[in-house]
């Protein structure tokens, strides 16, 4: 009985052994997948700090978020335009907005999608009720940060319950 428990810790270790070699092999190219590639057009694509015309793509060194926008709303806003798209360094939520309300309440506006913090939740609702449950308003769409989770509901048990009203949504943590 010892002997063949031996043999299963040995043969456990071994293959452990290869898993490592394996995730070290495979590991090794992580880099590149940070890398975001997307449409653009190689003079606007070179522009961006960093990025890497591929003969038909725009890539960008690090991970980004890409929507559609505008050339020069999109600069405005921070962005690099890579011919066909604005791109922002890591994660944002783009949404359907309006460029003054978006600005006005601390979006990004791209041209045509107001960015907010990726860790924001957006769904319908209405300004007035958004900015007074502590939501941002892009002009289209209500968004809450705060690690929330969006349902129907109404306006009276959703704030005793501690939620934010959107106008149409409860968000509640």
């Amino acid at each position: 009985m010892t002997r063949a428990l031996v043999i299963l810790i040995v043969v456990a270790g071994c293959s452990k052994h290869d898993d490592a070699k394996q995730t070290e092999t495979a590991g090794a190219p992580a880099a590149e997948s940070d890398a975001t590639c997307v449409d653009g057009k190689p003079d606007e694509c070179k522009s961006v700090d960093g990025a890497k015309w591929t003969g038909s793509r725009c890539c960008l060194p690090e991970h980004a978020t890409c929507v559609d926008g505008k050339l020069d709303e999109c600069k405005a806003g921070g962005g690099g335009w890579t011919g066909a798209q604005c791109c922002f360094k890591g994660n944002a939520n783009c949404v359907a907005g309006k460029l003054d309300e978006c600005k006005t309440n601390s979006g990004i506006w791209t041209g045509t999608k107001c960015c907010v913090a990726a860790s924001f939740v957006c769904v319908t609702g209405n300004p007035d009720e958004c900015k007074t449950g502590g939501g941002t308003w892009t002009g289209e769409q209500c968004c809450v940060g705060g690690g929330v989770k969006c349902t129907d509901g109404k306006l009276d048990e959703c704030k005793t319950s501690g939620g934010v009203w959107t106008g149409t949504q409860c968000c509640i943590k």
